[in-house]
C-alpha cells in the first residue's frame, strides 16, 4: 500500500456545491448589509474566499471586499497578523474570516 496515496474527500462538483451553499448562507445571514468583507487566510483560505466572493456576487446585490490575512499558521498567537490591503476603515462592517479546513 502506498503511504503517499491521496484520499479524495470531495470531488470538483461537490466542492462547487459546498461553496455555493456557503454563499447562500452568507447572503441569508447578511442580506440587510450593502457590503461585507471576506478576509482569507493566505494562501488557501484566500483562494477559497475568492471563490466564495464570486458566488455571493452572483446571487446577491451585496458588495464583497476581499482581503488577505497573513499569519504564522504554525504559531498563530505569536506575532501580529497582517491584513492586505491595509485599511483602518473596518469598524462596524461585517467581516468573515475564511480558511481552508485542510490546514
Amino acid at each position: 500500500m502506498n503511504s503517499t496515496a491521496a484520499t479524495l474527500v470531495l470531488d470538483d462538483q461537490q466542492i462547487k456545491d459546498r461553496i455555493k451553499r456557503m454563499a447562500w448562507q452568507v447572503y441569508e445571514t447578511h442580506q440587510d448589509e450593502s457590503e461585507i468583507i471576506l478576509a482569507g487566510i493566505a494562501e488557501n483560505g484566500y483562494r477559497l474566499a475568492e471563490l466564495l466572493a464570486a458566488e455571493v456576487k452572483q446571487i446577491s446585490p451585496i458588495q464583497v471586499l476581499l482581503f488577505r490575512i497573513f499569519v504564522d499558521k504554525r504559531n498563530p498567537l505569536s506575532g501580529k497578523a497582517r491584513l492586505e490591503p491595509y485599511t483602518k476603515d473596518l469598524d462596524g462592517k461585517p467581516i468573515l474570516v475564511v480558511d481552508d479546513v485542510l490546514n
